[in-house]
């Protein structure tokens, strides 16, 4: 397994659907390309792993 920045997994870019989880609660379900445009919390993510 490669080495991961902070132990955090990379985002799903190849992942088939990805669960945004805020507060506990499932926020938003999509593909990566689909919460770019969708989740503000998606975005900050990938934002902050510098991978949008």
């Amino acid at each position: 397994m490669p080495d991961l920045p902070e132990g955090r997994p990379p985002p799903g870019r190849n992942c088939d659907r990805i669960a945004v989880i805020e507060h506990g609660r499932v926020s938003a379900i999509g593909t990566h390309n689909s919460l770019l445009r969708t989740s503000a919390t998606y975005r900050a993510y990938c934002r902050e792993q510098s991978v949008a």
